[in-house]
């Protein structure tokens, strides 16, 4: 008996607008990659995998812990769409699916200067396929450039 679970890599492209330092809005396209589980047991093998990606908006409120480092939380709704195929010694099974679920996340910003920022961050992605509740956590690390 055993398991295995392989992830691809992920990417995001994110833009939004300051309305004051505590409170913005983002719209994003996250691509959540490629995802294949493994799973082996004595009379039962099966393969799942899938493309998950998806756009969101949400609101984005930040609190200041020093004059350059904020810590951040988020919170709104991703559109997303996965697709894939699960295969087992007896069945195969395709998917092609979307929906709209809640997302949200927190994180934190460090100013290099008064246009670029660090930014770390986690995201949850709430998705359905197949009927059943996904979650899916996304970790990022980038540079966040402002325009005035």
């Amino acid at each position: 008996m055993g398991a295995t679970n392989q992830a691809d890599s992920s990417r995001a492209i994110f833009a939004g607008y300051r309305f004051n330092s505590f409170l913005r809005v983002e719209g994003a396209y996250v691509d959540l990659g490629r995802n294949s589980v493994n799973t082996v047991f004595s009379e039962f093998d099966r393969r799942d995998q899938n493309n998950v990606n998806a756009w969101n908006v949400v609101g984005v409120g930040s609190w200041a812990l020093t004059n350059r480092m904020s810590l951040f939380g988020k919170a709104g709704v991703a559109r997303w769409k996965t697709k894939g195929n699960d295969t087992s010694k007896t069945s195969y099974l395709a998917f092609d699916e979307e929906g709209t679920k809640f997302t949200y996340g927190a994180g934190m910003t460090f100013d290099l200067n008064e246009s670029a920022k660090i930014r770390a961050e986690w995201e949850r992605y709430q998705i359905k396929p197949l009927e059943t509740d996904l979650n899916v956590d996304y970790y990022t690390a980038g540079i966040v450039f402002s325009f005035k």
